[in-house]
């Protein structure tokens, strides 16, 4: 049998190489959550390919006699040091050898400041867990990604909710910071992308917020995501995430009418998922979160290799 060779793959191949994802993806002992969440293949390339222009992503392909038959990819911010693992994704009968070809190519491609690599992967993947965990990644949290249509979601138009202003941001940034420490989005960051695709909801005074929800909506793939939800402590149990969320599903669904929107919760955060599914949303399945990489005084420690 023809040997395995891999090679580092241009954005013409994303096509073939998210049809074999997608494929591989709906199953779940196969499936990776940082690749596919119900979107088509041809949605998923095009993001992939909007990735790698802005010098995002880079991907790496298992061929035998000139076919691929796996893939292992890396979304990643050079700037905050962090990269996300989309795979591996391999034939059956292929898995073990290719799998660690794949990812012993790609890591040294990654960018010099790539200090955390990050994986998501079904909790039913155990062949997936076992191969990070082999290569010293962590466990993290469980984690459950919900999603909600317009024909289920609540989606009324608070009027206590508006948009964040100027005003408050300092408010903003102080709630981020301590509803979502080491977060891989910063307050300043959140702020800075605010645009017709980046919203952030807030309710509370003119000074000071009480919570608020940040959005956004990827034009590739139609779909909107509810990337962060919180309220302050001393202004929980008012009914102000479920109005935050209203005023979201609002804007996502009725003004700019994507197919569908998704977020993650953690399993602990019982009340949260309660919420989710009051206003609609649907759990899709479960998955854990696995990292390897730690920045100790700017600094990151260990090797990733």
């Amino acid at each position: 049998m023809p040997e395995v060779t891999v090679i580092k793959t241009e954005s013409e191949n994303f096509p073939k190489i998210a049809e074999l994802a997608v494929e591989l993806c709906t199953s779940p002992e196969h499936h990776c959550i940082h690749t596919w969440a119900g979107e088509q293949a041809e949605d998923i390339a095009a993001d992939w390919q909007n990735l790698s222009r802005d010098d995002e992503l880079i991907f790496v392909v298992a061929l035998r006699s000139g076919e691929i038959i796996g893939a292992l990819g890396a979304e990643y911010d050079a700037e905050l040091g962090r990269s996300w693992l989309i795979g591996p994704h391999v034939q059956k009968g292929e898995w073990e050898t290719s799998a660690t070809l794949l990812f012993d190519h790609l890591l040294p491609l990654l960018p010099e400041s790539i200090w955390r690599l990050n994986a998501y992967l079904n909790l039913a993947n155990e062949r997936g867990m076992a191969f990070y965990r082999q290569r010293g990644f962590e466990k993290g949290p469980v984690a459950h990604v919900y999603r909600a249509i317009p024909s289920q979601a609540t989606r009324e138009d608070p009027a206590s909710c508006g948009l964040l202003t100027p005003a408050l941001n300092s408010s903003l940034l102080e709630l981020h910071s301590d509803a979502f420490p080491n977060t891989y989005i910063s307050g300043e960051e959140m702020i800075g992308s605010i645009d017709d695709d980046h919203r952030v909801f807030v309710i509370g005074g003119e000074s000071e917020i009480a919570g608020y929800l940040y959005a956004t909506i990827d034009d590739n793939t139609n779909r909107g995501d509810i990337e962060f939800l919180a309220v302050a402590p001393d202004h929980r149990r008012r009914g102000h995430g479920r109005q935050l969320l209203r005023a979201a599903l609002h804007w996502l669904f009725a003004e700019r009418q994507v197919a569908d929107v998704i977020l993650n919760v953690r399993d602990e955060l019982t009340n949260a998922q309660t919420l989710y599914q009051s206003v609609g949303f649907t759990l899709q399945y479960s998955g854990i979160a696995m990292h390897k990489g730690e920045k100790k005084d700017g600094k990151s420690s260990g090797s990733l290799l």
